[in-house]
């Protein structure tokens, strides 16, 4: 598409935000004291496809993808207690260490896996199929540890500070790859052309985010953290609207239909879903003009998902009160 076509469209970065902001606030607020209302549910729909493109588009331009990530670890970490308290309460039925707290986690996990993921890839498509498979070696102890941190908090003799090393240990997949892939190679192969082998292990990492983000629990799990990498892939802005159709007809309309088919949506509802989350991806294709637009500071918008939350759960203990 040419520059001048792509400049005379209206929307920015920020429109994109502001819309995904938004409309997860409403389906927020439905979910906490409307649930009943499904059109607040169904405005929501159109947040997360927004969102995950952003977060391609920043692994693509950002300057520093492995600080990219870890402001997303750092705020998944704040946003579980709000996440829980607002959205999962019936945590608290369990006590401090009950069954939610690890297995709804919120979308900054998702979003933490994607760009990990990301960032690995480029890291290892330079290095040898030594430090690949160090990298991929490594993965295997964060695992094995935040599963061994997650029994102990579940356990009698546990707590919530367990449940939070759980937390840490999965952050910690991110730091213990790039440290795995570098140990054995102090340099990057800038300038070689990767091989076919290279390729293939360097795409390890963001296959195991994917299976990591599953068995975590994190919003979307792991077709989540693929939307993000294959809109990360997508070169081209008409790819990057068929990859985000093409997860909406999967996510929201095919295993839409077999909820239907089970008893567990109605058809208005599954259809209205699909409809607004693939709105979504017209607005990337036709009003998306591919500019950053209003200079806002990201930490603004990451620290609006925890306090909205905080704020919904408060409220609601007021009123429940």
């Amino acid at each position: 598409m040419p520059e001048t076509a792509a400049l005379q469209k209206p929307m920015t970065g920020f429109h994109l935000k502001l819309i995904a902001l938004t409309t997860m606030f409403i389906d927020h607020i439905g979910a906490v004291f409307f649930p009943q209302v499904t059109l607040l549910r169904v405005i929501g729909r159109i947040s997360f496809p927004l969102y995950a493109f952003l977060i391609a588009e920043g692994c693509r331009y950002t300057r520093n993808r492995g600080r990219y990530a870890l402001g997303l670890g750092v705020f998944a970490l704040i946003s579980e207690l709000p996440y829980d308290l607002a959205l999962h309460p019936e945590f608290l039925e369990y006590g401090l260490w009950g069954q939610s707290f690890l297995f709804q986690t919120n979308i900054f996990y998702t979003m933490f896996f994607a760009v990990a993921g990301i960032h690995i890839f480029e890291v290892l498509r330079r290095r040898s199929w030594k430090a690949q498979l160090a990298a991929l070696g490594s993965f295997a102890g964060v695992c094995l540890l935040s599963v061994l941190l997650y029994n102990a908090g579940r356990s009698a003799h546990g707590g919530m500070w367990l449940l939070y090393a759980s937390h840490l240990a999965a952050l910690s997949y991110h730091p213990l790859l790039l440290w795995a892939c570098c140990m054995l190679e102090k340099r990057s192969c800038e300038g070689e052309k990767p091989s076919i082998l290279s390729n293939i292990l360097s795409a390890g990492p963001p296959l195991l985010a994917l299976l990591y983000a599953n068995t975590y629990g994190a919003s979307y799990a792991g077709l989540g953290v693929l939307l993000m990498f294959l809109l990360y892939l997508a070169k081209s802005r008409r790819a990057q609207a068929g990859v985000l159709t093409a997860w909406v007809l999967y996510y929201y309309g095919l295993q839409g239909v077999g909820q239907v088919l089970q008893g567990y949506l109605s058809l208005p509802y599954m259809l209205g879903r699909a409809a607004l989350a693939l709105a979504a991806a017209a607005l990337v294709y036709f009003a998306y003009n591919g500019l950053r637009g209003k200079p806002v500071n990201k930490w603004i918008f990451y620290a609006a998902y925890p306090v909205h939350l905080g704020l919904l759960a408060a409220l609601r203990a007021i009123l429940n009160s």
